[in-house]
């Protein structure tokens, strides 16, 4: 069977890393939580491996509303911290990976009988322009009822008293996620994908490494390591039950490992007390369908902010807030979740009388939110704290919990001063504060900040020139990876997979060799944000993805209709 690569190096350069070298630190989880630390730490020289049981941004780091901002009504919780704290890490991420992360204007419309009138929503922004030091050209500007209606003429009329017009940023997070991994690597990180551990184990009484599966081998990895940090999202409370519900694993079971011997054990299931988990989907639309000159946040009856947001030839809309008890890799969507969408951008919209049938693309994700000791049970998740919180076991296993997006290389930096104790005088902390809020992200080290919009213009006329690529897909290629494409295009044909959507055949075999791309979906919903954003419209390019990448990576018919199989139950095919 060929082989993935990451990185231009095949799949067992890095298995063979991972059992060979010792660690400074284990990161158990390949979100974005684990990338950023992934990075910070190897920014500091620190001798970095990361394991992420299925792919990477699998989880919550793919399926979030793929905003870069501070969160309004976080200071209507009294969260002052995480908005400040948020608000200005925009400025930071819009630096660190431009071609991921760009500014987009707001309009939040202000109607009769909201939770929070004109006046009151204009002075939270105010606020938060000043919380999150937003440079003056994107701060916010009051708007009247008639100027509204002026730019959104469609939108309904009755009862509206005005709106604010103020600035967020837009992203994609599974890229942004992978591309922090790559940085990680640059500066030396071993990373791998579908790698979940099994077990943890010790000596004298601390974790000193973790047994792992390698889930494309069918082989265990054992990777040995001073710290190790359980950065595994949705998931942590498994991992912490690798401690908390079966005797360690002792250390001579590097011994038995190294001989092939299974010394992992199932874990108890155990009643999560440190995290509950809320469950949000999106909904995507054809552009043609829901038109909207700018983004929309809308207060929705039960005090939260809905999102409608246009980007590209697709505008989508989320997210919902309900406590969730069920798969976490797979959460269902419910259709009164969805209609509840609808019933939003058709109050907004009244001409447009959107359905179910007008729905391109769905995604659903579960965000696991810190219980406080258990206080917050029976509390709205929408009430529940995104503040993130740090907890080290007697044996020195680190867990991180909570947080947001937008915060990630902070939540990172409070990870970092936590196991500084533990690393004694190992790592070049000075060399990694200078670098961490400036060294750009792989895949834009040579975008102009400062000329960005010129940057744009001038590379995707080029690309036009040069490939005879449409202006979508040149877009496309600049939004994925930056200044990388002449790389990715390097590997392939700079021809269309299928007519009119924005893949190329090279992107596949760059996607596959560089970026670690096991399955179908790992390409179709996050390696591309095209199964979250058309899912439902899909199936030609499912197929065909799946027969190139079947090529390149060895696998048998029936390996192929199970991809097949797996990727449309991703993106929520049901017929």
């Amino acid at each position: 069977m060929t082989e993935s690569g990451w990185m231009g190096r095949p799949r067992s350069h890095w298995v063979e890393r991972l059992r060979q070298d010792v660690y400074d630190v284990i990161v158990i989880g390949g979100g974005i939580t684990g990338a950023g630390i992934a990075r910070e730490a190897s920014l500091a020289g620190l001798r970095v491996a990361v394991l992420e049981a299925a792919d990477f941004a699998a989880g919550t780091s793919s399926r979030s509303t793929k905003l870069i901002h501070g969160g309004l009504r976080y200071l209507a919780q009294g969260h002052v911290r995480l908005v400040r704290e948020a608000g200005s890490e925009r400025a930071v991420l819009r630096r660190l990976a431009p071609h991921l992360v760009e500014p987009v204007p707001f309009v939040l419309p202000i109607y009769r009988g909201m939770q929070h009138g004109k006046l009151t929503m204009a002075t939270a922004i105010w606020l938060y322009d000043r919380l999150a030091g937003v440079v003056k050209k994107e701060r916010r500007q009051v708007l009247s009822a008639a100027k509204l209606l002026q730019s959104h003429p469609h939108l309904s009329p009755h009862g509206l008293q005005g709106g604010v017009l103020y600035h967020e940023y837009v992203t994609d997070d599974a890229r942004l996620t992978l591309a922090t991994l790559q940085s990680a690597s640059e500066w030396g990180a071993v990373v791998l994908n579908d790698c979940p551990v099994r077990n943890l184990l010790h000596a004298d009484g601390k974790v000193c490494g973790v047994v792992a599966h390698d889930r494309v081998s069918g082989q265990p990895i054992v990777v040995s390591g001073r710290v190790v940090v359980n950065a595994a999202g949705p998931w942590i409370e498994d991992v912490l039950a690798l401690e908390q519900g079966q005797d360690p694993a002792p250390a001579e079971s590097f011994q038995q490992v190294a001989a092939g011997q299974d010394v992992s054990r199932p874990h108890a299931h155990r009643r999560a007390t440190r995290v509950t988990h809320s469950r949000g989907i999106h909904l995507s639309f054809d552009a043609k369908r829901l038109p909207l000159p700018h983004a929309l946040a809308v207060q929705t009856q039960d005090g939260r902010l809905v999102f409608l947001i246009p980007k590209g030839d697709i505008c989508y809309v989320g997210t919902t807030d309900k406590r969730y008890a069920g798969d976490l890799l797979h959460p269902d969507v419910p259709e009164q979740e969805i209609a509840y969408l609808l019933d939003i951008v058709n109050s907004l919209r009244p001409d447009l009388l959107l359905t179910r049938a007008d729905v391109i693309g769905i995604w659903s994700g579960v965000r696991p939110l810190v219980t406080a000791g258990g206080s917050e049970e029976g509390k709205d998740t929408k009430d529940v704290s995104r503040e993130d919180e740090i907890w080290v076991s007697p044996a020195g296993l680190i867990t991180i919990a909570g947080g947001k997006l937008t915060a990630y290389r902070k939540m990172a930096e409070r990870v970092l001063n936590t196991l500084r104790n533990s690393l004694g005088a190992n790592g070049d902390w000075t060399r990694r504060d200078e670098l961490s809020a400036r060294l750009p992200l792989f895949g834009a080290k040579e975008i102009p900040l400062a000329n960005i919009e010129s940057w744009w213009q001038l590379e995707v006329g080029q690309l036009i020139e040069r490939y005879a690529l449409s202006e979508t897909e040149a877009r496309s290629l600049l939004h994925r990876y930056g200044d990388r494409v002449e790389a990715v295009l390097s590997t392939g044909v700079a021809r269309p997979v299928v007519p009119n959507v924005p893949l190329l055949e090279a992107e596949i075999a760059y996607m596959v060799r560089w970026e670690q791309a096991n399955h179908l979906d790992d390409i179709i919903s996050r390696r591309t944000e095209l199964g979250r954003f058309r899912g439902l419209q899909l199936r030609e390019l499912i197929e065909a993805v799946s027969m190139r990448m079947s090529t390149l990576l060895g696998w048998t018919e029936e390996d192929r209709q199970n991809e097949v199989t797996a990727c449309l139950r991703e993106c929520h095919v049901t017929k």
